[in-house]
């Protein structure tokens, strides 16, 4: 039968989540697949992927080694997308989150896939005897080697993978696109001084020698490129071989980011003297093929200024006040979803970091977690889930921290009715008719935060029933 669309990620979703064995010949795995891919009971799966020619991300390689009852190979001329099951199979066109493109999650929404499901028993019959025969004379074991390699084919193309959905031809992340602009190589310089007289001086005469090297090649004066310099960095800029890069100053006296352009390297383009290091930089117009020019590089300073309160100051703690970090690791704190532990601490303000101490102690003896939500305005979530997924499967409280409120105002959406809600202080309906908003100050709430979280669990229990043996 042939499927197609929705109706056709539904059939291998389907499959995927029934507890039987599985023969699985996919090439190309992206970030998530292997938590789809286990068997939630334990059901055993044979898998071989396409490892080596970079369409695979290993981290997942490695998760799926790493779990019971799934052994998995890899065989690097695989363009086969195929799952096998006890009475049903299915051959089509997807891969598993990625394709050879690099492509991932959200960035293959757009792609329309397709495939046939097989029930008659000679064909599988016959496709089980395929796999067999892949899995016993043509895939091979997967070496640290393998893993090792598939880093670097892997980082080159996700850097090459086709521009993001709704980009077109511009720099331009929304919340809808972000995903699509990890894992490019793009790097931010965050400065917060400028260059002193010397410095300035260092640069005149490095701009000159460039100027006058350019005019000797060509015989005559004509426009060359432009160039920016950096100072003092050691080799913080330098040794990203492959980056491009975003300029951004942070404005000490209005605490405000401005967004100066992109750069790229040039060779030559690092030098020490006296024992300080000066990089050279040419502004382009474009990064990794998107346009950068005024109107992107002021888009680009408005999704700065749109981060949570205090994020420069963590970082400035942590990395000086001048500093080079990952787009990703910016998209991340301005979009992304995670637990505040270790390393995600970073970025994290005192209030918001006091609350979500308070839940985790307070939900840890009855099988919830607390997380920090990165989003504008922070969030503080409390529910259900597994520790694999850092994602809540089911919320009982969301904290929203109202910054700029005159006593910190927290927002506080649960399953209560507005009846038990006012027990506690101001409430109001929310958009989801079940739901209703807690208003009350930061400081009141840590009074109350026990009493609360008990009669909002016992109102999504009321609810969700079956999460009760959790």
């Amino acid at each position: 039968m042939f499927v197609s669309g929705d109706a056709y990620s539904t059939r291998v979703k389907d499959l995927f989540a029934s507890d039987q064995p599985l023969d699985v010949a996919i090439a190309f795995w992206g970030t998530g697949a292997e938590a789809k891919a286990i068997s939630k009971g334990g059901a055993p799966r044979r898998i071989i992927c396409n490892l080596g020619s970079g369409g695979t991300n290993p981290t997942v390689i490695e998760k799926l080694r790493a779990a019971e009852r799934v052994a998995i190979k890899k065989l690097d001329i695989l363009h086969a997308k195929v799952v096998i099951g006890e009475d049903m199979a299915i051959v089509g066109s997807a891969n598993f989150s990625a394709n050879g493109l690099g492509l991932e999650d959200g960035e293959l929404a757009h792609w329309h896939e397709a495939g046939y499901v097989v029930t008659d028993r000679i064909q599988l019959k016959r496709l089980r005897a395929w796999f067999d025969g892949l899995w016993s004379n043509d895939a091979s074991a997967i070496l640290p080697t393998d893993i090792e390699n598939a880093r670097k084919a892997w980082a080159q193309r996700r850097i090459a993978r086709p521009k993001p959905q709704s980009a077109k031809d511009v720099f331009a992340i929304t919340a809808d696109n972000w995903n699509g602009f990890r894992d490019r190589q793009i790097y931010l310089i965050v400065w917060a001084r400028s260059a002193t007289k010397k410095e300035k001086e260092r640069a005149n005469r490095d701009r000159k020698e460039r100027t006058d090297a350019l005019e000797g090649l060509s015989g005559a004066r004509k426009a060359g490129p432009t160039y920016d310099y950096y100072h003092n960095w050691g080799t913080e800029i330098s040794r990203l071989k492959h980056a491009q890069f975003i300029d951004v100053h942070w404005l000490v006296r209005v605490k405000r980011f401005e967004c100066r352009g992109a750069r790229r390297s040039i060779k030559g383009g690092h030098s020490v003297e006296s024992g300080e290091a000066m990089d050279v930089m040419e502004t382009t117009r474009h990064l990794r093929d998107l346009r950068f020019a005024a109107t992107e590089a002021r888009a680009f300073a408005a999704l700065m200024n749109s981060m949570h309160d205090g994020w420069y100051d963590a970082q400035r703690e942590r990395r000086g006040a001048s500093f080079v970090i990952s787009l990703d690791e910016v998209l991340d704190a301005r979009f992304g979803t995670f637990s505040a532990t270790g390393a995600d601490k970073d970025g994290l303000d005192d209030a918001t970091a006091r609350l979500l101490s308070a839940c985790k102690k307070l939900v840890a003896s009855d099988g919830q977690s607390a997380r920090w939500i990165r989003m504008t305005p922070a969030e503080v979530r409390t529910g259900y889930g597994t520790t694999a997924d850092k994602r809540l499967s089911a919320v009982v409280c969301r904290f929203r921290m109202m910054a700029g409120k005159r006593e910190r105002e927290c927002r506080v959406l649960t399953y209560m009715s507005a009846e038990e809600s006012a027990r506690f202080g101001k409430s109001k309906p929310s958009e989801n008719p079940d739901r209703t908003w807690l208003i009350l100050p930061l400081g009141v709430l840590h009074g109350v935060l026990a009493d609360i979280h008990h009669d909002a669990t016992r109102a999504f229990l009321k609810r969700f029933p079956r999460y009760t043996q959790q």
